[in-house]
């Protein structure tokens, strides 16, 4: 297990150095850079090419990576060319509204999914499993930022309610955080809780044919006890897979839920960064939402022995 772990931490860095080096190629593509926002923004700049040296864009693409890769490398992301600010400071700020969001969305699909794929796969053909699927395959069917979209308008016209539109931190005010966030979690946890439903039913379809269930039958047990304690465990070991990739694509994927409800989240901050063409800004983004990436994926891997002591064994 010490082997695994230490190979999987070697091979972060050219993940990390693979992706950065992919967007900040990807777009330097695009037509236009920071100065030309800039002047878009102010209408005209004195020194075009004096503010093009300051912000190190006269130089080639590999001297600007690697310059920007060197300074990470010392912990420094470089400084946003937008707003003059360290990108470390922006990314501290944006990034916890970005994990609680995918923190309260994966939580919202796990309590939703799976217990609805124990009911779908305990009543197999019968009626609760129709109705079961036929949820999953609505939520699969509909976007979050869609569900999100009608949320907000119908709450809006038949409650008169909308959910605050500025932030407010969880230790400040826990129940305006939450009331911020009941309504983009919901949305975005809708749609992964069709994929947590479809994959504890197919899951546990396969664990409760294995010959250990049967036994736990033969010996007297209730049929909630053989799910729960029993079948359930084993059949988490893909759950827990698919949440755990699901929760990768949260991080970097709540670009449009954190611009429909106004929230100061990483997602948000990224868009603004291609947007604008602040490159170091976006390459920070994308190097911390990799990391943690990688990390859940390796958490994932670790819990596997938890879950199924087979796995620890072998």
């Amino acid at each position: 297990m010490q082997q695994y772990v230490i190979r999987r931490v070697l091979l972060v860095v050219p993940v990390l150095v693979g992706v950065t080096l992919l967007v900040a190629g990807l777009i330097r593509i695009v037509p236009g850079d920071a100065v030309l926002v800039k002047v878009e923004e102010a209408g005209h700049i004195e020194d075009l090419e004096g503010a093009r040296r300051a912000l190190g864009l006269d130089r080639s693409f590999p001297e600007q990576y690697l310059g920007w890769l060197a300074g990470a490398v010392r912990g420094d992301l470089g400084t946003s060319f937008i707003t003059d600010r360290p990108v470390t400071g922006e990314v501290l700020r944006a990034l916890p509204v970005t994990v609680e969001l995918a923190v309260l969305s994966l939580l919202v699909a796990f309590v939703i999914g799976v217990p609805i794929g124990m009911i779908s796969a305990a009543r197999r053909g019968r009626w609760p499993d129709h109705v079961g699927r036929l949820l999953s395959i609505g939520g699969l069917s509909m976007p979050s930022f869609w569900i999100g979209t009608l949320v907000l308008l119908y709450f809006a016209i038949w409650f008169r309610w909308i959910p605050p539109i500025v932030y407010v931190p969880f230790a400040e005010d826990p129940v305006r955080n939450l009331q911020q966030f009941a309504v983009p979690a919901v949305a975005l946890g809708a749609h992964f809780s069709a994929v947590a439903m479809r994959m504890t039913r197919s899951a546990l379809l396969e664990v409760i044919r294995q010959d250990y269930i049967r036994t736990a039958y033969a010996k007297g047990l209730r049929e909630r006890a053989v799910l729960v304690r029993h079948a359930l465990r084993n059949a988490l070991v893909p759950v827990v897979t698919i949440l755990g990739v699901q929760f990768g694509y949260l991080l970097g994927g709540t670009v449009l839920i954190e611009t429909i409800f106004n929230m100061p989240g990483l997602g948000r901050l990224t868009l603004d960064a291609i947007t604008q063409r602040d490159y170091p800004q976006l390459q920070g983004n994308v190097l911390v939402v990799a990391l943690m990436v990688v990390t859940v994926t390796l958490a994932v891997d670790l819990s596997y022995g938890w879950l199924d002591p087979r796995i620890r064994r072998a």
